[in-house]
């Protein structure tokens, strides 16, 4: 379990990265290649975890396409709440800083925000993008065959937290309740 978080916490802060650099070259006045290349990060990060996979050029494109409308999706969220590079960085400070707190779940994330000075419409935000990356993990292994998940290491393949109604799953509770109604 510890692995699994230690994976997802990694994801989140190089998704994270990713956009604040994204933001930061985006700024006017900035020229070059590298708005483009953090586009492209999160992509770029993905893809590397689903190497062992042996993706096809139509899978990788696929994913890249997937990524670019996630990113647009996610920079649209930090925009609109006003959501900086150096908050970003503050907010991923915080996390690096309660890696190893008691805290899980909503309470985590609550204490990095309130650590990192977001108000509510900024944490909802960051809440929203994580969503969005979960999801972006769980199309993209929707475009492999199961030979090719098999290949995978089970902290890539695995969905968990915020990301399973993203992902389609049912939400915790609603299996239980169909169990139960199926007993009956």
């Amino acid at each position: 379990m510890k692995t699994m978080c230690g994976w997802m916490l990694a994801l989140v802060s190089l998704m994270n990265v990713s956009l604040a650099n994204a933001q930061e070259d985006a700024a006017p006045g900035k020229k070059g290649k590298k708005g483009a290349a953090a586009a492209q990060s999160s992509a770029g990060s993905l893809l590397k975890q689903l190497e062992p996979a042996q993706l096809t050029d139509e899978q990788t494109s696929k994913i890249k396409e997937l990524a670019k409308k996630t990113n647009e999706a996610i920079k649209t969220l930090n925009t609109e709440a006003k959501l900086t590079a150096e908050l970003l960085k503050k907010r991923r400070t915080a996390a690096a800083s309660l890696k190893d707190s008691d805290k899980k779940g909503k309470a985590r994330a609550q204490a990095i925000d309130a650590a990192a000075g977001l108000n509510e419409a900024q944490a909802a935000a960051v809440a929203k993008a994580n969503v969005l990356r979960l999801k972006l993990k769980s199309d993209a292994l929707k475009l492999l065959s199961d030979d090719q998940r098999a290949k995978l290491p089970a902290a890539v393949t695995t969905v968990r937290g915020q990301g399973k109604a993203a992902a389609g799953a049912a939400p915790s509770g609603e299996k239980k309740k169909k169990k139960a109604k199926d007993a009956a």
